[in-house]
């Protein structure tokens, strides 16, 4: 069965879970992602002896955080970019070959001084390895380590249909947002729009949903507020960045292209052209969007009561706000955030 087979098949399991009167929404739609096609099988007895393991390797460090217990964390000291700018990869792996995988993938990443941030779920997934590198070359030396490594590729199952894969495992870019979680939001917002779905159908609602909101801004600061973005500008410029890979890799793009699209993310200037697009969006769309007695209410309501209290301080908020619908720049006092 190929990704785009795969991608239809678990449309169609999502819209029979809606049929069935099941509320369909991101989390019930990213839960049943990662556990595609695996077994769920627990793995959190190797946790202690991962630690063991390394603990005398000077550059892994590996632990279990009392906030984060269902991952253990692997750490490749010497990290150089920050986590908006790192190349995930997925190397999954069956119970039979999770522990020896693991520890002689880590063992690479140390003898070849890569640095990352990675972790293995304490359950089989298609993401129960992770690792987050620096740069294309050290993905690339990654990728090579596994393609020559005939236990771990042995040990690999199904990985993740909608990101950019090579064999069993697959590459994909997160910025501040998860790119899987993006997925899931498609999928859910796709789910509830249509009885009958389909990978095609998929692909063209996605692109048109693309194309009004990120091309021609056609309700964008709406979309930004049903996802819960509180700095619209750099939310929205992560979101319509992760879905122009997810359109690529429904496409049939490969990891050259990936590596193409991702050297375009981190250009600094890119970045900076990218937000400044995303922030007329935001003003064209908010201009023609109609202003009613009722909105014209409540900001008058929350000028007065802040301005109560420093009027100069509640002008340059106001200001701010008209520029980056920035929500964190108002109190939560009185609800005054919330509306």
């Amino acid at each position: 069965m190929n990704k785009f087979e795969k991608i239809e098949q678990f449309l169609k399991l999502i819209s029979e879970i809606k049929k069935n009167g099941i509320t369909v929404d991101s989390n019930l739609v990213y839960s049943n992602l990662i556990n595609l096609g695996t077994t769920k099988e627990s793995i959190e007895n190797y946790f202690t002896s991962f630690i063991e393991r390394f603990s005398k390797d000077p550059k892994t460090y590996v632990y279990v955080s009392d906030d984060y217990k269902s991952f253990c964390q692997f750490i490749g000291k010497g990290s150089k970019t920050t986590g908006y700018n790192k190349i995930k990869i997925y190397i999954p792996l069956d119970i039979r070959h999770i522990y020896r995988g693991v520890s002689e993938i880590f063992d690479f990443t140390s003898k070849s001084n890569i640095s990352h941030k990675s972790k293995v779920s304490n359950t089989i997934r298609f993401d129960d390895v992770v690792l987050r590198v620096d740069s294309i070359s050290d993905a690339e030396k990654i990728r090579y380590f596994v393609e020559n490594n005939s236990y771990i590729r042995q040990g690999l199952i199904n990985t993740n249909p909608f990101a950019f894969t090579d064999g069993n495992i697959s590459f994909c870019w997160d910025g501040e947002l998860l790119y899987n979680l993006v997925v899931s939001n498609w999928v859910s917002d796709y789910i509830n729009e249509k009885d009958e779905v389909s990978y095609s159908d998929f692909f063209n609602y996605v692109y048109e949903r693309y194309l009004q909101i990120f091309k021609n801004g056609v309700g964008i600061n709406a979309f930004a507020k049903e996802k819960g973005f509180v700095n619209y500008e750099r939310e929205l410029a992560n979101y319509k960045t992760i879905t122009e890979l997810i359109i690529q890799s429904l496409k049939g793009a490969g990891l050259k292209d990936f590596y193409t699209s991702y050297q375009n993310i981190i250009d600094v200037e890119k970045d900076r052209n990218l937000i400044e697009k995303i922030r007329k969006l935001l003003r064209k769309d908010e201009q023609e969007e109609e202003i009613t007695p009722e909105k014209k209410e409540i900001f008058d309501y929350i000028f007065i009561e802040l301005g109560r209290k420093n009027p100069e301080s509640t002008i340059r908020a106001f200001k701010e706000f008209s520029i980056t619908s920035n929500y964190k720049l108002f109190t939560r006092d009185n609800n005054i955030r919330e509306m």
